[in-house]
C-alpha cells in the first residue's frame, strides 16, 4: 500500500464549517446625499460598508467585494435612481441582493415604483433608525444563509477546491472583467498521468488521498488572490490566471510540474518512478475576441486541446 500520511499533513483539510465562518458581510450604500452617508458610521460597527455615488461606481465596487445588502437613496432625481435600480437588478453579480430604498418622498406611487423595479423594502425619510437597523439585521441573516449554501454548493467535497460549477461562474466573471480592463486571461488544464493505473494498483482510497495532495500543491503555487484553482472532474484540475499572459502562464505551469515532482508520489506506470501531471495552457485577450463573439468556455477548450498535446508528446510536460 502507498504510505502518504506525512504528505497529507500539507493538504488542505480545513472543514467546510471553518470556511463558512470566514464569510464577511458587506453593505453597499448608494447615494450622493451627505446626510445619507451617516449610515456608514452606524452600520460600520457591525459590517463592512462601501459608500458610492450612482451607477458609475457600483460595478467597480462589486468586483472588489461581495455585496450582501444594498441601501439606495431615492433622491429627487427619480430617473437617476430608477436607472440605478434597474442596472443593479440586471447585473449578474447583484440580481439577487436585497435592496432597501430610502425615499425623500412619502408617496405611495414612489414606494410602489421602487418595489416594482426590484427593491425588497422602501422606507421614507425621516425614518426610524431602530426599524432600519432591525430590517438590515434580518436581511443580513438571510444573506448569511444564502452565502453558506452558495459556498457549500461551490466546493468539491474531496479536495476542498472549487468545483466545476464555481469554475464556470468564475470564468464568466473573470472573462468579462479582463475584457473591460483589456488584460489577458490564461487557463491551465491539469491531468494526473496514468491515474487509472494508480487506482488499480493502490486502491481508490489512496487515489483520493493523492488527489487531495495535488489539490494542495496547486493552491500553494497559485498564490495571488485573483488566481483560481478548481477540480474539473475526476483526476483533472483547472487553474484560472487573470491578468496573466501566455509567458506568465508558462511559468506557473513549470512551477506546478516542479511542485508535483518534489512530492515524490509513487507512480503505477512502468515508464516512471514518480507520479506526474500533464498541463495544457490557453491564453488570450478577451477584449480582442469580443468581436468574434467567442464565449468564455473557449479558453478552457483551448487549454484542454493543449493538454492532450502534452499527453501525446509523452506526458509530464506542458503544451501551449
Amino acid at each position: 500500500m502507498l504510505h502518504t500520511s506525512s504528505l497529507l499533513k500539507a493538504a488542505d483539510t480545513t472543514p467546510l464549517g471553518e470556511h463558512l465562518n470566514d464569510l464577511q458581510q458587506t453593505i453597499l450604500v448608494v447615494g450622493v446625499n451627505q446626510s445619507f452617508r451617516h449610515l456608514s458610521v452606524t452600520f460600520g460597527k457591525t459590517y463592512h460598508v462601501i459608500n458610492v455615488d450612482y451607477q458609475q461606481e457600483i460595478d467597480e465596487s462589486v468586483r472588489k467585494k461581495g455585496i450582501d445588502l444594498i441601501i439606495l437613496h431615492a433622491d429627487d432625481d427619480k430617473e437617476l435612481w430608477i436607472k440605478s435600480l434597474r442596472n443593479i437588478r440586471s447585473s449578474p453579480f447583484l440580481s439577487f441582493i436585497p435592496i432597501i430604498i430610502i425615499s425623500n418622498k412619502n408617496s405611495v406611487n414612489e414606494q410602489l415604483t421602487a418595489l416594482e423595479f426590484g427593491a425588497l423594502d422602501c422606507m421614507v425619510q425621516p425614518f426610524n433608525p431602530f426599524i432600519l437597523t432591525a430590517k438590515v439585521s434580518n436581511y443580513m441573516k438571510l444573506m448569511e444563509n444564502v452565502r453558506k449554501l452558495e459556498l457549500a454548493s461551490s466546493i468539491d467535497g474531496l479536495t476542498g477546491l472549487a468545483n466545476r460549477m464555481a469554475l464556470d461562474s468564475t470564468l464568466f466573471t473573470e472573462w468579462h472583467r479582463m475584457k473591460r480592463s483589456k488584460q489577458p486571461l490564461s487557463a491551465l488544464m491539469i491531468d494526473v498521468d496514468h491515474f487509472k493505473l494508480f487506482n488499480d494498483k493502490y486502491g481508490h482510497l489512496e487515489g483520493d488521498r493523492c488527489l487531495k495532495i495535488i489539490a494542495d500543491a496547486l493552491t500553494n503555487v497559485t498564490g495571488r488572490n485573483s488566481d483560481f484553482a478548481a477540480r474539473f472532474g475526476g483526476e483533472e484540475f483547472a487553474v484560472l490566471l487573470p491578468g496573466t499572459d501566455s509567458f506568465g502562464a508558462e511559468k506557473v505551469a513549470q512551477l506546478i510540474l516542479e511542485k508535483i515532482a518534489d512530492l515524490s508520489l509513487p507512480s503505477a506506470s512502468e515508464s516512471t518512478n514518480f507520479l506526474t501531471v500533464s498541463i495544457g495552457i490557453g491564453s488570450c485577450l478577451p477584449s480582442d475576441l469580443d468581436v468574434q463573439e467567442i464565449k468564455p468556455s473557449w479558453l478552457l477548450q483551448e487549454a484542454d486541446k493543449h493538454l492532450y498535446m502534452a499527453k501525446n508528446n509523452g506526458r509530464n510536460q506542458y503544451s501551449m
